[in-house]
């Protein structure tokens, strides 16, 4: 499903602009036809900002290197400093702050849909799902559980780190619990 805003809709003008922008760039690369955006712009009101061409052009750039990193990226270490796990059957839902696990994901191949993950615990293969705004891993351990990495082509501030989230969606012996952590990855290769 794809939601629709409108100009004054909350969200921003920069933003919206930077969508549309994206999604040109991305339907042009992926061989897509996109209907050209109009050129009438309702004035935001969202605040004011000097010059919205020089901030939008930037973003612009930095989304186009990023991706064009992780559209490469056949090896990358992944690092989740912080995060939280919640027991679900804990009846005050209490956040369990914490740090992830460190993983590698490796011999990525987009167009098999395919690649390996290595962690401390042990290897496996994982499913891979490229997009033009995140290049999403998925491990379904032997019981269903769902194990998500995502990487989005946006580099952590001063680095050329990728900004990642993990999501781990657990039943054990009665117990059921949602963990996500935070951080970034590294592309290796």
């Amino acid at each position: 499903m794809r939601r629709v805003y409108r100009i004054g809709s909350g969200v921003p003008s920069a933003i919206l602009a930077l969508g549309v922008a994206c999604l040109s760039v991305c339907s042009a690369r992926d061989g897509r036809a996109s209907e050209p955006a109009e050129s009438k712009q309702a004035p935001s009101t969202e605040g004011h900002v000097d010059n919205p061409n020089t901030s939008l052009s930037r973003r612009v750039d930095q989304y186009r290197e990023a991706r064009s990193v992780l559209d490469r990226a056949r090896s990358l270490r992944c690092t989740f400093p912080k995060g939280a796990r919640v027991d679900l059957t804990d009846p005050k839902l209490q956040r369990h702050e914490g740090s992830g696990v460190d993983v590698t994901f490796d011999a990525v191949d987009r167009k098999a849909g395919r690649a390996r993950i290595v962690a401390k615990e042990g290897a496996s293969d994982v499913t891979v799902i490229p997009g033009a705004t995140a290049l999403t891993f998925i491990e379904v351990a032997g019981t269903g559980n769902p194990l998500v990495t995502v990487v989005f082509p946006r580099f952590r501030d001063g680095t050329h780190e990728l900004l990642a989230a993990d999501s781990e969606h657990v039943f054990f012996f009665g117990d059921v619990t949602v963990s996500q952590y935070y951080g970034s990855c590294t592309v290796l290769e």
